[in-house]
């Protein structure tokens, strides 16, 4: 694939195989094969892409230099070529994803939750640094969007990392203030106690 212009990242469109290898169309992402930019809350909202399929320009590399932060190296790439160029949707089908087949053991989603929560926020951290790098101006709304996700994944990671039940409870209120939905697909991983305690605590406070 020979890219005219600077694209940055492209990834192809995959089609979805359950644990069986039988296909599931619950994984299908299909693209059209044109040249994308989009502001950066649709780029992590509603741009399906999958680093399994996907090609990085190296001068990505050479413009930005190593990732600061620790997180999952697909996002900084989509979000650095996001900054200074756009992505390539392809067409052709070639790549398939295995849906399911993870562990189901509690302890381990909640584990995998927490590394998400980090690594979420340590993205939106990485983009700020980047916009520094390359000296881009971005319009308030991208800003303060970028600013409030930093906000709710730092306080939700918190929350994960409190010791306390004071310091739970405290993240916890915080994380509803800040109107994270994601919250309650992760707060039933907590022990049934605690989640009691919790709920009965906000309901009566």
């Amino acid at each position: 694939l020979a890219l005219s212009v600077f694209s940055g990242y492209a990834f192809s469109s995959m089609i979805g195989i359950d644990s069986k290898g039988n296909l599931c169309s619950k994984a299908d992402r299909l693209f059209n094969s044109e040249l994308q930019h989009l502001n950066i809350e649709d780029y992590f909202t509603k741009c399906n892409w999958c680093g399994g399929g996907a090609a990085v320009d190296r001068r990505l590399f050479d413009i930005y230099g190593p990732i600061d932060y620790d997180f999952n190296e697909d996002r900084c790439f989509l979000s650095r070529s996001w900054l200074i160029g756009k992505t390539l949707p392809i067409k052709e089908v070639l790549l398939t994803y295995r849906w399911g087949g993870i562990s189901t053991n509690k302890s381990d989603i909640l584990a995998a939750k927490r590394r998400d929560t980090k690594w979420n926020m340590n993205c939106y951290l990485q983009i700020l640094k980047d916009i520094k790098k390359v000296n881009i101006t971005i319009s308030l709304k991208e800003k303060n969007f970028i600013l409030d996700q930093i906000n709710k994944f730092r306080t939700l990671n918190r929350f994960y990392n409190s010791q306390s039940f004071s310091k739970k409870i405290y993240y916890f209120k915080k994380c509803l203030k800040n109107n994270y939905l994601s919250l309650k697909k992760a707060i039933f991983l907590l022990p049934e106690s605690l989640l009691r305690a919790i709920f009965k605590f906000y309901h009566f406070n």
